[in-house]
């Protein structure tokens, strides 16, 4: 069981405040360490309660946010979420704090009543946990480029899929690049599946939503009958894309693997696991063009050949290994 994650809230409104808390200390998950409305305030705060995340207006009267947390990432790294309101200029303070190494951010509408605010709560406490999970020498080390030598892993899979990325992901550590799986299974069992994995792994583990940045530590299932890909957000840092666009399969392997050869190039890891068909054969194809490392599941581990025969012969296998060796493989691939 995690411990509560502790959050210190920066925002000098005061129903906005009241609204916040009320709203992530709600279900147990986490605590509010402590509110500040100014930077003194926020630096004692953050120095008596070692928060684990920081959620900070980008647009204070005493306080300009963006600063704040620029002065604060050079001298002691925090995960950060924004917070910035449906204006231009708050919007634009929240796309430089990413580009500071803010983790993400969140818009809220101009309240009157908490009522209003319910709908972002849990948007919120997802990026909070997402944030909390992130590792801090990332952080320290790196502006939007991840300490490991890759950006994102990319995993397809169908039949006989669940057993090997279960296999797959239960020889990773934590501290992985971030890492999409696109498989073949209905929508109850792809939001099981996750929920399962999300209570073994140290990493985060969740079904993909549109616009949900891709973050070291985490690993996100493309939710089914729908399409996701990989795009490069406006701080140039990835994220998903989810759609409908109804194809033979929903999730598509390839589309994913298609995109993440457009937005990593060589920069990404593609993996076909156990399945049948030939979905993701073209893509993984498209990925190793793209400088990208391959790796397709070996015969003799496999429930079901046909994907990682069929990417072996269209071109796109790099390397073909047991599902047991492929996490080792993994790590002497990302590491530093």
């Amino acid at each position: 069981m995690r411990k509560k994650v502790k959050v210190l809230l920066i925002e000098e409104n005061q129903l906005i405040q009241n609204s916040l808390a009320r709203g992530i200390s709600g279900n147990g998950q986490f605590s509010i360490s402590g509110i500040a409305t100014d930077a003194n305030s926020a630096r004692i705060l953050i120095a008596e309660e070692t928060p684990d995340v920081l959620v900070i207006n980008v647009k204070l009267q005493k306080l300009n946010g963006v600063e704040f947390f620029q002065d604060l990432f050079v001298k002691s790294p925090i995960p950060t979420i924004v917070i910035c309101h449906h204006t231009g200029l708050s919007r634009m303070q929240a796309r430089k704090a990413l580009r500071s190494s803010a983790i993400d951010y969140v818009q809220i509408p101009q309240i009157k009543s908490y009522k209003q605010i319910e709908g972002i709560i849990n948007d919120l406490k997802e990026k909070i946990i997402m944030a909390s999970m992130v590792n801090l020498d990332y952080l320290k080390t790196s502006q939007n480029s991840y300490t490991q030598r890759k950006k994102a892993i990319i995993i397809g899979a169908s039949n006989g899929g669940v057993e090997a990325t279960r296999t797959l992901l239960d020889n990773l550590p934590s501290g992985m690049p971030p890492i999409l799986i696109a498989q073949h299974q209905p929508e109850f069992a792809t939001n099981s599946y996750a929920n399962l994995l999300n209570k073994l792994y140290p990493s985060y583990v969740k079904v993909a939503k549109d616009e949900d940045l891709l973050l070291p530590n985490q690993i996100m299932f493309a939710p089914a009958g729908k399409q996701t890909r990989i795009i490069k957000n406006i701080s140039n840092g990835l994220q998903v894309d989810v759609c409908y666009q109804k194809m033979n399969h929903n999730p598509s392997i390839g589309i994913l693997m298609e995109s993440a050869a457009s937005a990593t190039g060589s920069e990404s890891v593609g993996i076909i696991l156990s399945g049948m068909g030939d979905d993701g054969a073209i893509g993984l194809k498209t990925m190793r063009d793209a400088g990208a490392n391959t790796i397709a599941q070996g015969e003799a581990s496999s429930a079901v050949h046909g994907m990682p025969k069929r990417a072996i012969e269209t071109g796109g296998v790099e390397k073909v290994l047991p599902v047991n060796e492929i996490g080792d493989y993994l790590l002497e691939l990302i590491s530093p």
